[in-house]
């Protein structure tokens, strides 16, 4: 493209590629080789004095004034001077429209993008996008490309990508440190799908933003949010507990609401694989919260049906695991899964395209029950509790210290396991076990305190003693993701790509390496005794595409490694592609935690 002096009242040319409509001369995509002038403007008296271009559109600055126009046709016009925006191309993300939306000619960006986006392209914006500050997170969830936190003080925290809205901080493209959230309500809970976010406030209101493509957002359409919308259909209902899959949102509703006598799960969004267990047509989404029946849940062997009184949730990329709950004088527990199988991520059995109704996982190793043995005390099905759901692999920590996986188990041996299958980690990690690490028991005796999966890879925390935890990773290494050093060929030239095609290259230049499960490197916090006692001191992890983060939520303290482009990690640089290693975030490291409490490895050693 090219900006001119006015003439003929054309201030702006463009020519080459007309895909997406980015020349700005109506619907033109063919190769245009020679200069065309965009008349729009000219219509519009207006003058164009600067505009950049992208792969997919372009963005233009215009000089006008009160009275219409500053300069056109070489005639000054009085009145005072403003700047407007005007972006043409592949610009949905811009007008809350979906990501297939095209402005095949100028159109003008509403004066709340102006404030930002002007700012930008006179290079005026320093990488504050908000006032410098300074939190204790205890809870931090990831999605693909963005994360969000929530403050001790119960303050809504996000950063990294917001293509689609999802940080919910307007029309900021990239936060590479985290922003607060402007929400009146004080939040309670939080879920990132890949590319929306929930967050549960006081007052049971569910409020949701980000990609709406599928109807993941509940708000009855498929347009994008930039900013916290109440889901309306929920109001009066006493929202528990919520999860985000990857283009499919879910709430547990309790059973104290006035118009609920029983707990039950609401889910919507996109169905396109089953995964909303509704029984419908593969691609039927569901643009509001869908209650599930409870006589959707049948034991599989008996055909009864059960009467949860609690539920727990774990939404995997086009899947979804729920967790039914029966109190009691002995608790059960029974997996319902739907959804994607195409890597055997349901543990039922057989790989399938997908299943469209709740299906009990039934079938788990060691169960039922034995007549005589150490396992004679098994019930016919374990008691689970705590499930997680990646893109391709799902697990559950039953009686709180035995490790179930299913799916594609990448780092743990056997590629794919299409039933739940325990897992001693010890005998995937024989360096860690001959430095006497694991401890005299193996890991298998160790308490899971918590457990994430991403795409292709896992974190854990383990507790070996009251004094000593330790934080586990495995499955795919490149970018970092493992937080165990640089250990594979680092990517340097992949920040700004899709993310998915880069994955896909990878794998086929096999530049990918499978890694064990390994304790995560310290070598970074070693020099900082207050920050590194903080980190043996995490209690929850959060795992995203490429992307993790280890939590303290006693301190306040969040660290990040992995793929850092785009702001992905929060913390205040986007310089490198890859942190290898455990990185605190500086807006929640002023906080140093107490002496006593757990001990590091090296400690209790």
């Amino acid at each position: 493209l090219a900006v001119t002096k006015m003439y003929d009242g054309v201030s702006l040319f463009t020519w080459g590629g007309g895909r997406h409509g980015k020349l700005g001369i109506g619907k033109v995509q063919s190769q245009v080789s020679l200069p065309e002038p965009v008349y729009a403007f000219y219509d519009l008296k207006l003058q164009v004095i600067e505009a950049v271009c992208g792969p997919k559109m372009t963005l233009c600055k215009l000089i006008t004034s009160s009275e219409g126009t500053s300069s056109f046709e070489g005639k000054k016009i009085g009145g005072e001077k403003k700047i407007e925006l005007y972006a043409f191309g592949k610009v949905g993300f811009l007008f809350d429209e979906s990501d297939r939306y095209v402005a095949w000619t100028p159109r003008k960006i509403d004066h709340e993008y102006t404030s930002i986006k002007e700012q930008v392209m006179l290079g005026e914006l320093n990488n504050k996008t908000e006032e410098e500050f300074k939190a204790k997170a205890w809870r931090v969830q990831a999605g693909d490309r963005h994360a969000l936190a929530l403050s001790q003080e119960n303050v809504l925290i996000s950063w990294g990508e917001n293509s689609h809205g999802q940080l919910g901080v307007g029309s900021v493209r990239v936060a590479i440190s985290p922003m607060k959230v402007q929400l009146k309500q004080q939040v309670s809970n939080i879920a990132c799908g890949s590319l929306h976010s929930l967050a549960l406030a006081n007052g049971n209101l569910l409020f949701s933003w980000g990609c709406g493509s599928h109807g993941q957002l509940g708000l009855n359409d498929t347009k994008n949010r930039n900013y916290p919308c109440l889901v309306q259909t929920l109001q009066g209902s006493t929202v528990k507990r919520i999860a985000a899959g990857g283009y499919h949102s879910a709430a547990i509703l309790g059973s104290d609401s006035e118009d609920v006598q029983e707990p039950q799960v609401a889910i919507w969004g996109s169905n396109e694989f089953g995964q909303l267990g509704t029984g419908n047509k593969l691609g039927n989404h569901k643009l509001l919260p869908f209650t599930i029946s409870n006589k959707a849940y049948r034991v599989a062997k008996t055909n009864k049906h059960i009467k949860p009184s609690d539920f727990e949730i774990a939404l995997g990329f086009n899947y979804t695991m729920i967790l039914a709950i029966v109190r009691g004088e002995e608790d059960e527990t029974y997996l319902f899964v739907a959804g994607e199988n195409t890597a055997c991520q349901l543990g039922l059995g057989q790989r399938s395209t997908a299943g469209n109704t709740l299906e009990h996982l039934d079938s788990w190793e060691e169960y039922p029950k034995v007549d005589s043995g150490p396992l004679s005390h098994r019930s016919e099905y374990p008691l689970i509790t705590k499930i997680a759901a990646g893109r391709y692999m799902s697990a559950a920590i039953v009686e709180g210290n035995e490790l179930y996986v299913w799916g594609e188990t990448t780092g743990l041996g056997r590629k794919r396991l299409n039933r739940p299958t325990k897992k001693l980690l010890n005998e995937h990690m024989p360096q860690a076990r001959q430095q006497g690490k694991l401890g005299p028991a193996g890991i298998h005796s160790f308490v899971y305190e918590d457990i994430d999966i991403g795409t292709d890879h896992a974190l854990a925390i383990v507790k070996v003693d009251k004094n000593l935890r330790l934080l586990l990773s495995w499955g795919i290494s490149s970018y970092g993701r493992l937080g165990i050093g640089n250990i594979s060929k680092t990517q340097t030239n992949m920040g700004e790509g899709d993310e998915e095609a880069d994955d896909h290259e990878e794998k086929k230049q096999q530049n990918i390496k499978e890694m064990p499960p390994s304790q995560v490197s310290v070598k970074n916090l070693e020099n900082k005794p207050h920050v590194i006692d903080s980190f043996y001191k995490s209690d929850s992890v959060a795992c995203g595409n490429r992307q993790s983060f280890a939590i303290n939520s006693k301190s306040g303290h969040v660290f990040a490694w992995g793929h850092a482009a785009r702001g992905k990690l929060g913390i205040g640089t986007d310089d490198a592609v890859c942190i290898t290693e455990p990185t605190e975030l500086p807006a929640f490291n002023y906080a140093h935690p107490e002496e006593e409490g757990i001990r590091s490895p090296t400690e209790a050693k």
